[in-house]
C-alpha cells in the first residue's frame, strides 16, 4: 500500500505519528481545537523510528533524501507552513538543489502520496491475487489481504493522514490521479468478496458499500491496534476473517428494509 522510515533535525523521542493509509477525512488542521482528537488517534514512534517517505532501494539517493525530509516536515507543521527553504536546509543543501529534482513544492507532496499509494496498491494486489499465498481460494486471499494491510500499517508508522489532508493544495489533475490509485485496493477487496458471495454480482447497489464497510473496518485499525500488545496481528486477522465470513454468509445480508426480526434469527 504509497508510503513509509533519519530526520534528526525534526524528530524527537516524544513525537507522535500514526500509521499510514489514506484517511483523508481525518481533520488535521493545526491548532488546539484538534490537538485532543489527534492525541486520541496518534501512536508514538517506537524507539529508533523516524518519519520519512517511501524508501527507494538506494537510501543515498538525493531525490529520496528530499522526499524523506519533506515528509517529516509536512507531517509536523503542514504543507503551507513548510517552505522549500526549510526542506533544503534539512537536506543541508540549497533551494536550487531541491528545484533541480522537483519543479514545485506541490510536486514533492504529490510524489510522496503517489509513491505511498502505489506501494500500498502493489503489495495488496500481490497478496490478494494469490501470488504470495500460492492459493486462489477466496478465504485465503481475504486473509492475505487483511494481514498485508496490518503489516503495512505497522511498517509505515508515519502520519500520512496529515499528508493526505494536504492533498487539497494539489492541482485537480494530480488529485484525480491519486484518487484513482486509492481505489485500487478497494477493487481488489471487492473482487474477493464477490468470489466469496457470488450473489453480490446481481446486487451492484450494495456491493461497493459492503466492500467499503469491510475495508473501512480494516483500515481504521491503524488508529488503535498495537502489534506489540496482547493481541497480535495474526490473531486480529483471524478475528476479522470470522466476522467478515459470518456476515457474508448471513442469508439476510442483501435483504432490503428494516432489521426487525433478523437479529437472533440467524
Amino acid at each position: 500500500m504509497p508510503c513509509v522510515r533519519d530526520l534528526p533535525q525534526i524528530r524527537s523521542d516524544t513525537a507522535r505519528v500514526t500509521s499510514p493509509l489514506y484517511e483523508a477525512h481525518v481533520s488535521i488542521l493545526s491548532g488546539d481545537r484538534y490537538s485532543q482528537r489527534m492525541r486520541a488517534i496518534c501512536k508514538p514512534l517506537r524507539k529508533g523510528e523516524i518519519m520519512v517517505g517511501v524508501r527507494s532501494k538506494d537510501h543515498g539517493d538525493k531525490r529520496q533524501l528530499i522526499l524523506d525530509n519533506a515528509a517529516g516536515l509536512f507531517a509536523l507543521q503542514g504543507f503551507n507552513k513548510t517552505s522549500v527553504a526549510e526542506i533544503s536546509r534539512s537536506c543541508n543543501a540549497s533551494k536550487a538543489w531541491v528545484y533541480h529534482y522537483f519543479s514545485t513544492k506541490e510536486d514533492i507532496l504529490f510524489t510522496l502520496l503517489r509513491d505511498f499509494l502505489v506501494e500500498v496498491s502493489d503489495r495488496i494486489a500481490a497478496v490478494s491475487r494469490g501470488k504470495k499465498t500460492q492459493s486462489e481460494q477466496p478465504a485465503d486471499r481475504l486473509r492475505a489481504f487483511i494481514r498485508e494491510c496490518l503489516q503495512i500499517y505497522d511498517d509505515y508508522r508515519i502520519n500520512y493522514p496529515f499528508l493526505f489532508n494536504e492533498m487539497r493544495y494539489l492541482p485537480q489533475k494530480q488529485q484525480a490521479e491519486l484518487r484513482s490509485i486509492e481505489r485500487r485496493p478497494v477493487s481488489e477487496l471487492e473482487a474477493i468478496l464477490l468470489a466469496l458471495r457470488p450473489e453480490l454480482a446481481k446486487a451492484r447497489s450494495r456491493r461497493r458499500p459492503l466492500t467499503l464497510l469491510v475495508y473501512g473496518t480494516i483500515n481504521w485499525t491503524y488508529t488503535w491496534f498495537e502489534p506489540e500488545g496482547k493481541l497480535d496481528a495474526d490473531e486480529l486477522t483471524d478475528m476479522a476473517i470470522r466476522l467478515i465470513l459470518r456476515g457474508l454468509c448471513d442469508k439476510h445480508l442483501l435483504d432490503p428494509g428494516p432489521i426487525e426480526g433478523i437479529i437472533g434469527a440467524t
